[in-house]
């Protein structure tokens, strides 16, 4: 998606599903991400795109304040403590501010103010809707900058966005077309809805020539959702140039005999279709407009025509009055509604609890369960540790206890190289919500090095699971010493918007006696117990036990959290 505002409304797609991302495992870290910081915990800040604000005096529009939202957007963990500092000091005598509740200026010209946003969920955006117009006597051509200023308590911002934290702002005028937010959107699997996208101009110019885009996105497989129709003027299959990591399965319409007067709203003559797959389960469709020849006409992606009758946008002015084509205000451009078929998406992990005898093969099965209702689709492409295919539906990593050895992988597992676990592209703290959930009340030490534990297994799932279909990974462990239930931990990932992180977690736990104790008849328990699932079990075990803390510090270990969002720096976006 070209336009500024498309890219944003993608990358605020992504942020819905933080908290199934966060869960995702060792997923591809995409090579414009930087490094994550030592605080293992990054944010990244989406400042608005440039102003151009018309005069007070030029309609009755330049006496209101324009809306314009600064935007915080967690890039792992939920954020505690943010505050955003604003700066308008570069538009004294240019524009003036008006504030939300959560902000107040703390000087008496107000050029400055802070704003507290205190906590962001990790499947939250932060945001703040400030009003900005022009200084009475501002005239035409003058311009300054909006500066910001962002910190939480557990985090620090995302350093790839280091300096692109300021909104220039002009006084001009010309058209500033404005799309209506229409709600959030639900369909039946395998069936359709429809939306009706409305345009208005808020600017003080007509807009001669309209483009509208619309796009839908699934959080989890990428055919989930679909834009329909076959209309002339309409270029299906279209995308964004400046973004080749983006399916090119967007729609633009042109209208470019169109004008849209001050004033005026439009709407398409005909509803536009949005078709889910048999098995989408959520998503999100976008959907903007822009003038002709603007950042979305000139950066899109050719698809093919329609071939039916063409597309229009209702009620057509009376009037056509020819202008230079300038939209003035970007933020309101494009907006996105979520959809939902009501189809879950939930992998769970299946962990084990087994006993044995020091120096014989033990089995140790430890495997995923789809405890959705849709199939198992493919995951994200790419994995940190070791390739895979398109058919890989789930992952589990499994991590083993000390005092064993394995004596038999199960086939789709691979051991991963301690090179690669201490790794600084996959040592990042952001840990998945289900280990979130299970470190409450004892957060992982402050060192991130080797803790004490086993071997580190990946297996990847190589089929659809259906609903409450499962995979298991059957291993043989040797105890080398005695054991009294040793921790070990079993984590999945599955399709990016799972639905239950809760279930992504659990125990491994592993006992044995010597040999000696086992010939002589002293109890040892069953040789393997019933795999059991959910999160660790409160379990005794002396010095070998794994304290939850120290799942911390694997976790860490493993990036079992390093998923920051695919999006592109705003270095590379365009704007007006």
């Amino acid at each position: 998606m070209p336009h500024p505002r498309m890219r944003t409304a993608r990358r605020l797609g992504a942020a819905t599903a933080a908290a199934a991302l966060a869960a995702v495992g060792l997923s591809a870290l995409p090579a414009q991400a930087a490094a994550p910081s030592d605080t293992g915990n990054l944010f990244a800040f989406q400042p608005p795109d440039a102003q151009t604000i018309v005069p007070q005096s030029a309609t009755p529009q330049g006496t209101a304040y324009r809306t314009v939202t600064p935007s915080v957007i967690p890039e792992g963990t939920a954020l505690t403590g943010v505050t955003v500092t604003v700066n308008a000091s570069g538009l004294a005598g240019i524009a003036e501010l008006s504030l939300p509740s959560q902000c107040s200026f703390t000087d008496a010209a107000h050029l400055h103010a802070s704003c507290a946003l205190g906590s962001v969920g990790v499947s939250d955006l932060g945001s703040l809707n400030l009003g900005l117009r022009a200084d009475a006597g501002a005239a035409a051509g003058a311009h300054g900058t909006l500066r910001f200023a962002v910190t939480a308590t557990n985090a620090v911002e995302d350093p790839s966005d280091a300096g692109m934290d300021d909104t220039p702002v002009v006084i001009g005028d010309g058209a500033d077309l404005a799309v209506q937010q229409l709600g959030s959107l639900t369909v039946k699997p395998g069936g359709s809805t429809s939306i009706s996208p409305q345009v208005s101009n808020l600017g003080d110019r007509a807009s001669k020539g309209v483009v509208m885009f619309i796009d839908a996105e699934s959080l989890g497989s990428s055919t989930g959702f679909s834009v329909g129709g076959n209309y002339s003027n309409c270029e299906y299959g279209v995308g964004d140039q400046g973004d080749p990591t983006v399916d090119d399965s967007g729609v633009l319409c042109r209208f470019d005999s169109t004008a849209v007067q001050p004033g005026d709203v439009l709407v398409p003559s005909a509803p536009i279709p949005v078709e889910a797959s048999a098995t989408g389960t959520n998503g999100y469709v976008v959907y903007g407009f822009d003038v002709t020849g603007g950042p979305l006409d000139q950066q899109t992606t050719h698809g093919h025509a329609g071939t039916g009758a063409p597309l229009t946008l209702v009620p057509v002015p009376a009037a056509k009055q020819p202008q230079a084509n300038l939209d003035i205000d970007y933020d309101n451009n494009v907006d996105m509604s979520t959809i939902s078929t009501g189809l879950v998406d939930d992998v769970a992990a299946i962990g084990a609890n087994v006993h044995g005898t020091v120096g014989q093969g033990l089995p140790l099965a430890v495997g995923v369960r789809n405890a959705g209702t849709a199939p198992t689709g493919p995951m994200l492409d790419g994995l940190i540790l070791g390739a895979h295919s398109a058919k890989d539906t789930a992952e589990v990593i499994a991590w083993l206890p000390s005092g064993v050895t394995v004596s038999q992988v199960p086939s789709g597992c691979k051991l991963l190289d301690p090179s690669d676990l201490s790794s600084s592209r996959v040592g990042a703290a952001q840990l998945p919500q289900s280990m979130r959930a299970a470190l409450a009340a004892s957060p992982p030490p402050a060192s991130t090095g080797p803790a004490p534990g086993g071997p580190v297994y990946l297996c990847l799932v190589a089929r659809v699971l259906q609903p409450g279909q499962s995979a298991l990974f059957d291993f043989t462990v040797k105890p080398t010493k005695a054991l009294r239930q040793v921790q070990g931990a079993v984590f999945v990932a599955g399709a990016l918007d799972d639905d239950n992180a809760q279930d992504d977690m659990a125990a491994l736990s592993i006992s044995a006696v010597a040999a000696s104790a086992a010939s002589s008849g002293t109890p040892s328990g069953p040789a393997s117990a019933a795999p059991t699932g959910g999160g660790l079990a409160a379990t005794g075990g002396g010095d070998d036990s794994l304290p939850l803390a120290g799942v911390g510090a694997v976790a860490v270990l493993l990036g079992a959290g390093a998923v920051l969002f695919a999006r592109r720096r705003r270095s590379g976006d365009g704007g007006s």
